[in-house]
């Protein structure tokens, strides 16, 4: 599981979404949530308009992820993180910064 954060925002705040967004996947796909099994989490982060690029492309999807994405209200409901599985996250994520 590939829990991406924006990096315009403090560590805590950081943490904070990306466990919001791991959240969500659980609600949005439970069946992979269950796939995932609790393994591997890698947290990453990006700039704010990579994160919205990813949400809005198909580019996750035709490589096979499934996603979720997370919109705080607190902050006027900005998207501030996303969780991705699939086989192929860890090449797709491989030159992003870990958190």
């Amino acid at each position: 599981m590939y829990v991406i954060v924006r990096d315009d925002i403090s560590k805590s705040y950081q943490a904070a979404q990306g466990g919001h967004a791991l959240a969500a996947m659980a609600l949005d796909w439970p069946s992979t949530f269950q796939e995932w099994s609790n393994g591997t989490i890698v947290y990453l982060k990006t700039s704010h308009a990579n994160l919205v690029e990813m949400t809005t492309s198909t580019t996750l999807c035709e490589n096979g992820m499934v996603w979720t994405d997370w919109y705080e209200p607190d902050v006027g409901d900005q998207l501030t993180a996303i969780s991705v599985y699939g086989l192929s996250a860890e090449n797709y994520f491989k030159n992003y910064k870990l958190l």
